[in-house]
């Protein structure tokens, strides 16, 4: 990547700015080709566009804009974000069901490796944790295995939350979102298990679909806070 091009910052005009916070929460529900037109017309106001084609996937490609080439103007690259973030949610009672399951799992695992203490998964277990994703027993338990599915099952949850969010926000803008935060906040938290190994090898996958529900709960939990 050209190192000139991404050390540049690059912020939206005032034009982009008025596009995106006048184009409704709901445009989401438009067909792709309708969200990406309107998305790489308004990327073309500016040299933002030529950097836009430096990747190869489209979530990458705003995920690099956003990191590297501007620090201004994160609420409207959230929202942006969120225009072409559209798939069914999975079952939250599901998904809540099978995050317990696996926490469960992961608090037996513990004890089968005598790490286990009484207070749960605190940092000194999650370091040892951590070095067990590796060792021989560790394998055998699948503990790498089942704290993916853990964090995966949490990110889902977070997607969910951060989708309905947005539905109540399409009708009521001043509506109260704390119960919507707080359970997206938890998410979070729940992902960060084991210093984030097995997050980080759910978002380091080519296929985009994690990146885009935490790119979705992430926008609307920073949105609501900075309220």
């Amino acid at each position: 990547m050209n190192n000139k091009v991404q050390s540049k910052e690059i912020n939206f005009t005032d034009e982009q700015v008025e596009l995106i916070k006048n184009k409704q929460l709901d445009f989401y529900k438009e067909d792709q080709e309708t969200v990406l037109s309107f998305i790489t017309d308004l990327l073309k106001k500016n040299q933002l566009y030529n950097v836009f084609l430096e990747s190869n996937q489209l979530m990458d490609q705003f995920l690099f804009v956003q990191s590297s080439c501007q620090k201004q103007n994160s609420n409207e690259w959230g929202r942006l974000f969120s225009f072409f973030i559209n798939m069914k949610p999975e079952s939250i009672v599901q998904s809540q069901s099978e995050v317990k399951e696996k926490f469960d799992q992961i608090m037996k695992i513990t004890q089968q490796l005598n790490i286990a203490t009484p207070n749960g998964l605190d940092q000194e277990v999650q370091q040892k944790l951590q070095i067990h994703l590796e060792s021989p027993q560790g394998k055998q338990l699948r503990l790498f295995e089942i704290t993916r599915e853990y964090v995966q099952k949490a990110i889902d949850i977070a997607y969910y939350s951060a989708f309905q969010l947005r539905k109540l926000l399409e009708l009521q803008p001043d509506a109260n979102t704390t119960q919507y935060i707080s359970v997206i906040e938890a998410s979070f938290l729940q992902m960060q298990i084991i210093n984030k190994n097995p997050f980080n090898s759910l978002i380091s996958e080519k296929e985009t679909t994690n990146k885009k529900k935490i790119a979705l709960a992430t926008y609307f939990y920073l949105a609501q806070n900075t309220k």
